[in-house]
Formats: structure tokens, sequence, C-alpha cells
């Protein structure tokens, strides 16, 4: 199937404006590369120096390259074999480079070109701009098509001059170019302009801090760190963290969606730290947490060192890992649910024998302005957008008691910004929806309140929204067994992981790794099988005593890859010497040949001599 159409792609080519940086769209493309460029692309195919077979060749990839931007299928292995997600066809530099190539060729060829070829170009070029005018949904500003065949026009009547002048052609060319060059910096001040640069000081700066802090933290046995907050998407990705959240490819959709319902921050292809609690710390084996300067997260880590522009707090929890013994009753683990605080109580409760950990509050239904709401489950609300506004819902929830530990969590995609207040002070702010957020201690008689501003990109929706503090009592019974059912790693590498554990009775192994059918499981030297745990976790089935287990990983499908990469350069290589071969036999010919037309013409002339 399509996402767009070609006259949808050529008028994207077509315009000098705001570049795309995030579109939900698929079919959406930055596809400007000047007028002058594809002037040079249809002049490339009516060029009389430039072969045949050099203008199939481009013209094949020209039109794959366009049936690329708007055919999923191959729009997805474009995309490494995952959907595009908020930045359509990023591939579409490469289509950049080919026009490149082909506007090189031409102006090296020029002398192939007739005056007739430039008044064909501007016929086609009149005739694309009208169908895709026509034809195409996402029409440009009449401005846009204006300027474009303008700048067309221009350029094509220099080149014209330069076939009917040619004593002036090197001035006519660099007028070409010179203009050319200006429509680049015309195009690149409106990118820059609209998207705006990288404060590398203020995003990249403490790289060299946090080198340093990783060595000297580092004791050889495993554990993770991470980011308390990021000043910007997938921080902990730019250093060198065994860290808890995932970004790209190896995000596994069932993983996602599992730390979603866990109460993580997760996106399509991605799941991040932000959202943890205590539990969920010791479950991922999270050791140390660091803090930019004025980052604000309420923790139960102390205080452990400073590293220039980063703060460490250490977790105190024993026997940290990421592996755990866990109950036969986990198959009945509610993780599906929306509700963080509910499915981490559920995972307690089944895995590990423990009461509810999160204590759940009732929220009483918001005031609403510019919108209406109406209840539809247990905090989820469907709205209507009626007008902007800075307060459209505003929740509010009356502490009846001292809390050491208070969480909020709400999912809201149309939430534009969220205040979130203690008696009327803001503590936090931002588009926060989408993760666990651990507002602190909390004293009897505060009111929290809770303000969602909606944007108003769509008419209705859904927000929801949940409230617990957590049981300390039940905390510290539940941290116990969790420190005493850990797996203890004693070898670990990039694709492995060995270790001993202790099994009560018949229990599941179960580890916050993702499931995969590229992990092999050995128990005690034996091959076991492994199981799959909350639709995502890898788990392993143990009997009552101690084990010594191995988990080895190999991506699969590696091995049939690499016999068919193999394979591929064998073939290549025979195909070079192949070409070797006949090469020099074509050549050997032509030299006996040569020999034997000397050895006649020396008889020839040793006759005439003799004669």
């Amino acid at each position: 199937s399509f996402s767009t159409s070609f006259f949808n792609l050529f008028n994207r080519q077509l315009d000098l404006a705001a570049p795309i940086s995030n579109d939900n769209f698929d079919g959406n493309i930055n596809l400007y590369f000047g007028m002058f460029a594809l002037l040079m692309m249809f002049l490339y195919f009516m060029n009389r120096k430039i072969t045949p077979v050099q203008k199939i060749k481009k013209g094949i990839l020209v039109a794959f390259f366009y049936l690329s931007f708007c055919e999923k299928i191959l729009n997805f292995i474009w995309h490494g074999f995952h959907d595009q997600f908020g930045i359509p066809n990023r591939f579409s530099f490469l289509f950049g480079f080919l026009l490149l190539c082909m506007m090189v060729e031409q102006y090296e060829n020029l002398s192939g070109m007739e005056s007739w070829h430039l008044a064909a170009a501007c016929v086609l070029f009149a005739i694309l701009v009208g169908l895709s005018f026509k034809f195409g949904t996402n029409q440009m500003e009449e401005k846009i098509y204006g300027i474009a065949g303008m700048m067309f026009l221009v350029y094509t009547f220099l080149l014209f001059l330069a076939i009917l002048l040619p004593h002036q052609r090197k001035v006519l060319l660099s007028a070409f170019s010179i203009i050319a060059v200006g429509e680049m910096c015309i195009c690149g001040v409106t990118g820059f302009s609209n998207i705006g640069q990288i404060d590398i000081p203020k995003f990249f700066s403490g790289t060299e801090d946090m080198a340093k802090a990783v060595a000297e933290l580092d004791d050889g046995t495993f554990y993770q760190s991470d980011l308390a907050d990021t000043r910007m998407v997938d921080e902990s990705a730019w250093y060198p963290l065994k860290a808890v959240g995932i970004f790209g490819s190896t995000a596994p959709a069932s993983m996602v969606d599992l730390m979603d319902n866990l109460g993580f921050h997760t996106g399509c292809n991605e799941y991040l730290y932000k959202g943890a609690t205590p539990f969920t710390n010791a479950l991922f084996g999270v050791r140390y947490l660091y803090y930019h300067t004025g980052d604000q997260l309420n923790t139960d880590f102390i205080f452990k060192n400073q590293y220039g522009e980063f703060t460490v707090y250490e977790n105190q929890i024993d026997n940290l890992s990421v592996g755990y013994m866990v109950d036969q009753n986990i198959d009945l683990w509610e993780c599906y649910s929306d509700y963080p605080f509910y499915v981490q109580n559920s995972l307690a409760v089944t895995g590990f024998g423990s009461s509810d950990l999160f204590r759940p509050f009732v929220i009483k239904d918001p005031v609403v302005e510019g919108c209406t709401a109406r209840k539809t489950n247990d905090g989820e609300y469907y709205f209507e957008y009626l007008e902007p506004s800075d307060k459209h819902l505003t929740f509010t929830i009356p502490i009846r008691r001292n809390i050491k530990s208070f969480y909020l969590h709400f999912d809201g995609s149309q939430v534009e910004n969220t205040i979130i207040a203690i008696d009327g002070q803001n503590i936090r702010t931002g588009r926060l929806d989408g993760n666990i957020i651990p507002v602190g201690k909390v004293k009897k008689g505060e009111i929290i309140t809770v303000t969602m501003s909606l944007k108003g990109e769509e008419l209705s929706g859904y927000v929801r929204l949940s409230a617990a503090d957590m049981d300390w009592d039940v905390w510290r019974k539940l941290m116990k067994r969790v420190s005493e059912r850990a797996f203890h790693i004693k070898r670990f590498s990039d694709r492995s992981l060995e270790g001993t554990v202790e099994a009560s009775e018949d229990q599941l192994l179960m580890f916050t790794i993702p499931y995969d059918e590229g992990w092999n499981v050995e128990v005690d030297g034996e091959p076991e099988e492994k199981m799959l745990v909350g639709n995502a976790l890898l788990a392993v089935p143990l009997d009552a005593g101690s084990h010594y287990v191995s988990l080895k990983y190999t991506p699969p499908g590696f091995y049939k890859g690499l016999l068919l990469s193999l394979s591929s350069w064998m073939l290549f290589a025979a195909g070079l010497l192949a070409k070797r071969i006949i090469h020099r036999q074509l050549n050997g010919g032509k030299h006996s040949k040569n020999q034997v037309i000397e050895e006649i013409e020396e008889m020839e002339k040793l006759h005439k001599s003799q004669d």
C-alpha cells in the first residue's frame, strides 16, 4: 500500500520552506534540493553525450527512490525494518546525492546539450507542476509554485544563453553557479531559522565527567545505572552506562508495552528510566543514579560522590541483580493494565507473595474549562475540546495523612502542558505524561492539584490519572525477599551472563531482560528451555535447590546471515576474478592478432626487398 502519491512527492521537491523535523504522517518528506538540480536531472536524460546505459541506470534509481518514498514495504526496509515513527523518509538525503551525481555528470557534458533540450525541460516542468497542483493533496501556497517556476526559468535562460553565446559560456556558467549557491544558502538559512541549532556545551559538556565517574565506580560487578533526568531524549545512550533505557530497533514492542504498563516513559521504539520506583530499581539492578546540576527527582538513593557536573547517588538494596526467583503464581500477573500501580502490586503479590505495595487514592472528577469531560473508567475521562484554556482539566487530591512517598501517573497524548502543585505552589510543570512521577513527601492537610492544558489538535480524546503512596512497611519486607531471591552474577559480557541462584521450591528465575529467541540457556551445564513472563521477560524454570545458570545470546539467523554474507563475498570475488581472466584472454587474443599482422607485413617487406 502507498502512504502518498507521486504528485505529493513532486510538490515537496518545489517547497523552499520550513523543513519537516517531526511528523506522524509517513508520506511527508524533505525533498527540496534546489531548482537547478531538478533542471539538470531533466537535461541529463536528454544529453546526447551520456550513454543510454547510464541514463537507464540513473532513471531506475530515480524511480526506485520515488517508489520507496511512498510504498510502505520499501519504506519499512529503508528504515531498518521498522516503522518511521515521527521522522518520515529520513533517507531522502540519498536521493539528493543521486541528483548531485547526475548534475555533475550533466555539467561535465554540457556540449551534449541542445537548445531544444531546455525547451523540453520547461514543458515537462510545467506539466508536472500543473498535475501536482491539481492532483496533489498537499498543495503548496501559490507563491511557492511561482518562486519555483521563476528559479527554473532563470537557470534555463542562463543555460540557453550559454549555448547561444559560446564565447560568454564561462561567465554565464559562473552566474548559474553563483545563483545556485545563493539558492542553497537561502534554503539553509530557512531551515536553520525554523529548526535551530544544538547548544553543544549545554548538552555535552559533562561527557568527560561521566566517563570519569563510570570508570571510578566500576568494581567489576554487574549493575545498571541511569540518569535521574535527561536534557535530551535518550541521553543515557550517549554515555558509557549500562542503562535501563533502550532506544532503537533493539527495543522489542512487547518490552516497550510492559515497561509502559509498569509506569516507565516509553515511545514507539524506546523505553527510558523515567518512571522508576524503588521496586523497579531493585528488579532492574539499578545501583547508581546520575544527577545533572539542577535535576530534581525524589529518590531513596543516598549520596555517593560528585564528579564535575554529575552528582551520583547509590541504591542501598543488597544483592542487586537483573534476575530473581519468582513464584509459580507469576502466570497470574496482571501485566496488561493501564494503571502501573496496579501492575506493580500484582507483580509483588504473584511473584513474591507480598501484600500490595502501593495504596491507590480515589480521585474526584476534575473541574473543567474550555472542554467537557466524562468519566469512562476509574481515573479515565473522555474529553471534548471546545476552546483554548490554561486549565482545561483540574484535578484536586486532598492529603489526609502524612505520606513519605506519593506518586502520580497519567496518560494524555493531547495534553500540552501539566502543572502539579502543592497548596498552590508549583512543583512540576511541562509535558509530564506517560510515566510515574514521584512527588515525594506530602503532609496531612495539604492539597495536590494537577492542571492539564489540552493541545486542541484533536477535538476529543482520553486522559487517565491515578495516584498512590508506597507502603514502606510492605516495601521493607518485600525488599528483603527480593534480595534473598537474587541471581548472583559471577561472569558477564555483552552477550552472556552466568551465575548462581537458590530456589526454595520449584520456581521460575525471572530476568528483567527482554525475551528473545536468541537466548540459549543452560542450567547446571545442561540445556534448559526458556519461558516468557509478562509477555516480554525471559525466565527459566528451576527445581528446588542451588543452580548454576548460564545465558548466552546469539542473534536469530546470525549463522544463516554469516553464510549468506560469505557466499555473497565469494560470488563477488569470483565475478571479479572471472572478469579479469576474460579481460586477459581478450587482450591476449588481440596481441596475437597484432603479432600475425606484423609478421605478414615483415614478410611482405622481405619479398619486396628480394624482388
